[in-house]
């Protein structure tokens, strides 16, 4: 055995298994038991990312988890909410537009003005 854990290798081994029989891909036109679990995906908004991601996240993560132990043909897309309530808080209290902020922390994304 080896002695250093070799995180890519493990990773990949894990990874092709999945893709190969298609773990994380339910097939919506023939699931018998559709369950929808929309997340939010744990964007860094405002201050940066912030406890209030991983609280949302989580719970949303275990019923998916729990769903799928029970057979369910689960679906889980990431929702985006770059201006959510805490986004606008904080631009309130440094005043400045949640646009020009938000930009900050996705230097790729475009915003709507």
């Amino acid at each position: 055995m080896e002695s250093r854990y070799n995180h890519q290798e493990i990773e990949k081994k894990w990874t092709d298994r999945w893709e190969d029989e298609r773990t994380y891909r339910p097939d919506l036109e023939t699931a018998k038991r559709r369950f929808y679990n929309l997340m939010m995906f744990p964007y860094p908004s405002a201050e940066g990312l912030h406890v209030g991601n991983v609280f949302a996240f989580i719970g949303s993560d275990i019923q998916g988890r729990f769903r799928k132990a029970q057979g369910y043909d689960v679906f889980e897309p990431m929702g985006f909410d770059a201006f959510g309530i805490h986004s606008e808080n904080y631009a309130l209290q440094i005043g400045e537009h949640p646009t020009a902020n938000a930009s900050k922390f996705h230097p790729n994304a475009t915003f709507p003005r």
